[in-house]
């Protein structure tokens, strides 16, 4: 972590102490100081934070194999990762100080690191020789093509113009700009004179006043200039090509699990739906979502690690006055949980007590974490009288610090492992008496008045806890069950979709209920599209904003940066030099002279291609024909009507009648894709970057939609290849999304579409456990989602569930990531999708194209035909 290697400079604390006192009248009134005045240096030394590690360092760099790191060991992507971080961190510049002279240091600060290279350079012959030769290397073409152009700062530094005519400095300026070459027309940016202060001793001397910018220092005018130059160069520069050092996908491929506290501060966007504020509450709380929903993410914000940081980055040290709420967040590894499941019934009673006492042990050791790094414990509580009373619940040997006490702590849990792991040659651990290492530490806590007056709590977030086994669940769900406002200790339960096992506790005939012992949210199923677009595009923004790139260009609205598709632009691609040929070849050859005739003819006078095809498919339907040449000839409000309820339907017919891939492009598909999915958002953001990338031409924004449906395309084919590797079941599922799909794209390139854009289906009966199982093992994988069953036509229709084709696979199959109809299957279709053979499904595909894509012609005296 990039973090653990920085020092923070006090340089300015007095200077922001007295502009804190100066604006205390101000403050007072509820006015904020200037967030800006209060700037503030970090270093990262080399040499790592203690004097006694320079000789280490100095040792270590003589040995350094400058080849090797970078042929080796992908030197250049190390790189990458730490601007990538430092970015992070929210500094506004960075400076690297390089080593004078041509070295692997030299070329590494420059070419790699640099946007701006400050280029210094005293104005004798052996001093301008070296930047000529520097310069040159950093405008070498080559080097432009690897690392991208630089800014450059030409800096005269010193200047002797106290004892030199200003004529004989400018004289020697222009003869240097005419006898080298890569200073000509280029001129010295700034000129800094020679201070004789500096032969002393080392001293800021842009630091002479308050006011830097109003000081009468030749230095510190120098420096001022300096600095304005360089904001102007950083901020409105008029090169526009994408530099190696911006080429960095804003939308990082890691997981939230890999970021430090400042990633998410930075990216943290409220999820909206009281889901929040639901934790913030004592209460306890269940949040479900699948994969990727953002569970980790508010998890996390709420951690005392994140808590901690927050406060510090506003200016405030971290303790009992400004911590209510203390979170413990926990992800605990499957394996060990797994450890823990045994299937012997002699041991199984020993090892479900042993793992109520090791979850005790964790939350005690990660409680005592935090009053650590929240202001320390000795400010929460009397520490030796603590020690004392955990020692003996732990049954160790007494101590009187904390220090020793966690060694002992570690001891009991590594007992616990070693049992567990070989219970026929060891002994049983010391038990602890259920739930009573954290009801001593609140007991010790409350003697202190903060705490017991303040309302301070343990919130404990377990997150994945459709990992634990039911016997697992049934420990926790009994701590959130007895959980009161009393005992100071809540939890907050993160979990998959379908991912609660048991909502039984210990205690037989009293299992967890809804509202009356904990609030429940869902992060995707049941948000709307409205809440997750607003939510999404929030996070995309912050994203966008923390890119050097997107962010000066004024690109950082994710409507703006992605080219929404019209359907003008979509109809063009189609059409191309075939026109309306396609469509009019298929009339003829499906439809009686009668039918096509009036039809073609109509199309003669109507411009628009897909009005054209709604016409075709209303026909197909069975719809008169007259009536519908009637109709939209006089732009009725029938027409409107048809061509509001068929117009998407008919251009994925169309896409089917053109032979060509149906695009996707613009914020309203990549949420739509998504299917309340953050993860699944920020992949195609990712994706669609990188192939803007790899097109070459980043002078072109906002970013072009086909870029934007070939990189969609991509992406979701990739998300159906990973089905393969979903673990248990997984060769039923992968073929379960290739036949569900398939019979999507089957009704998608039907003519009739009566019902267009089918992605989710209703099962027609009742089903078999097994299928059952797999339905509920595809939802909680984010395979299927699940769209409960609210809509009755009337009071004696059966109001049934329907399951949803997730959205990110309907580019895969071409099809619609809407929800609007659905088909309806028979248990026996839906065992057929997860285990039936070749034959059955071929039959099944058979019956459905039979369905969809036959055409309904009128039948005698011009009935309007029946609809299927």
């Amino acid at each position: 972590r990039v973090r653990d290697y920085l020092l923070r400079s006090s340089v300015f604390d007095d200077r922001i102490a007295r502009l804190e006192d100066s604006n205390s009248e101000e403050t007072a009134r509820g006015n904020f100081i200037d967030e800006s005045a209060r700037g503030s240096i970090w270093l990262m030394p080399a040499t790592g934070k203690r004097d006694e590690e320079l000789l280490d360092y100095q040792a270590q760099l003589a040995r350094w194999d400058w080849g090797s790191f970078y042929e080796e060991e992908a030197g250049t992507a190390f790189f990458d990762a730490l601007k990538f971080q430092l970015r992070r961190e929210g500094f506004d510049d960075v400076l690297i100080d390089s080593r004078t002279g041509f070295s692997d240091i030299f070329y590494t600060a420059t070419l790699l690191l640099a946007d701006t290279v400050v280029c210094a350079t005293g104005l004798n012959r052996q001093n301008i020789e070296g930047t000529a030769q520097a310069i040159g290397t950093l405008i070498n073409g080559d080097n432009v093509k690897a690392y991208g152009e630089k800014q450059i700062l030409l800096v005269g530094s010193p200047i002797p113009s106290s004892s030199m005519k200003e004529s004989e400095i400018k004289r020697r300026l222009t003869e240097i700009c005419s006898e080298w070459k890569v200073f000509e027309g280029r001129g010295f940016d700034v000129t800094v004179p020679y201070d004789h202060h500096l032969g002393l001793r080392e001293e800021v001397l842009a630091m002479d006043s308050d006011d830097p910018f109003s000081s009468s220092n030749p230095y510190t005018l120098s420096m001022v200039s300096l600095a304005k130059r360089f904001e102007k160069d950083v901020t409105t520069s008029s090169v526009e090509e994408f530099t190696q050092s911006d080429r960095i996908n804003p939308f990082p491929a890691i997981r939230i699990e890999y970021w430090n506290e400042s990633d998410v501060v930075n990216h943290f966007v409220d999820p909206g739906n009281n889901i929040r504020y639901a934790l913030e509450q004592f209460m306890p709380t269940v949040v479900f979502g699948s994969r990727g929903t953002g569970k980790t993410m508010l998890a996390r914000w709420f951690d005392f690690e994140t808590i901690a940081y927050r406060l510090e980055r506003e200016g405030q040290k971290p303790g009992p006055e400004n911590t209510l709420q203390i979170g413990l967040w926990f992800r605990l590894d499957i394996d060990l949980l797994n450890a823990f499941n045994c299937d012997e019934e002699g041991p199984r009673e020993n090892f479900n007590l042993l793992f109520g006492q090791f979850l005790d042990q964790l939350f005690l050791r990660k409680a005592l974490k935090a009053l650590a790094r929240l202001g320390g414990l000795e400010r929460w509580l009397e520490v030796t009288r603590l020690c004392h009373r955990l020692s003996r619940e732990l049954g160790v040997a007494k101590c009187d610090d904390y220090a020793t006490l966690e060694e002992q702590m570690d001891e009991r849990l590594w007992e616990i492992r070693a049992y567990i792991n070989n219970p026929r040659s060891r002994s049983m651990p010391f038990v602890v008496q259920s739930n009573i290492l954290m009801k001593t530490l609140v007991e010790e806590l409350r003697k202190n008045s903060t705490f017991r007056d303040a309302g301070h709590y343990f919130a404990v977030f377990i997150d994945e806890y459709e990992n634990f086994h039911a016997y697992q669940q049934r420990i926790v769900n009994t701590r959130l069950k007895q959980a009161k406002e009393s005992d100071r200790v809540t939890f907050k339960l993160l979990s998959r979709n379908d991912g609660i096992h048991t909502y039984e506790t210990l205690a037989k005939g009293q299992p967890l209920e809804t509202t009356h012992d904990f609030r429940h949210y869902n992060l995707d199923e049941g948000i709307t599209f409205a809440q997750f677009s607003a939510h999404i595009k929030r996070v995309i923004q912050r994203h966008l904003e923390a890119s050097k790139y997107f962010s000066r260009r004024s690109y950082t609205d994710p409507e703006r940066l992605f080219a929404e598709l019209t359907i003008g632009d979509e109809i063009s691609y189609l059409t191309g030099k075939r026109g309306t040929a396609p469509l009019r070849q298929w009339l003829n050859k499906q439809h009686p002279p009668e039918v096509a005739g009036p039809l073609i003819a109509w199309m003669d006078q109507e411009p628009s291609l897909l009005r054209q095809a709604v016409a075709v498919v209303l026909v197909n339907q069975g719809k008169e024909v007259e009536g519908v040449i009637k109709a939209f000839r006089e732009d009725s409000p029938k027409a409107k009507h048809w061509y509001h309820n068929y117009h998407t339907g008919a251009l994925y017919w169309l896409h089917s009648l053109y032979h060509k891939e149906k695009t996707y492009a613009g914020f309203h598909h990549i949420v739509g894709i998504a299917g309340n999915n953050t993860r699944v958002a920020l992949d195609l953001c990712y994706a669609i970057i990188e192939n803007w990338l790899a097109r070459g031409d980043q002078r072109h924004l906002p970013i072009d939609t086909a870029i934007q449906s070939q990189a969609i395309h991509a992406q979701s084919e990739t998300y159906f290849r990973k089905l393969v590797e979903k673990g248990q079941d997984a060769s039923q599922i992968h073929r379960f999304v290739q036949r569900l799909g398939r019979l999507f794209e089957v009704i998608h390139k039907g003519p009739r579409q009566s019902e267009p854009e089918i992605n989710h289906f209703k099962v027609m009966g009742e089903i078999d456990q097994e299928v059952d199982a797999m339905l509920q093992r595809c939802r909680t994988d984010a395979v299927l989602r699940w769209l409960r069953g609210n809509k009755q036509k009337s009071l004696s229709d059966e109001q049934r569930d329907a399951w949803q084709l997730h959205p990110r696979y309907a580019p895969h199959f071409n099809i619609s990531w809407r929800q609007k109809k659905g088909m309806e299957l028979t248990p026996t279709e839906l065992s057929t999708l997860f285990y039936g053979d070749e034959g059955n499904w071929k039959a099944l595909v058979k019956a459905k194209e039979k369905r969809y894509r036959s055409v309904n012609h009128k039948e005698g005296n011009n009935k309007q035909g029946k609809l299927l």
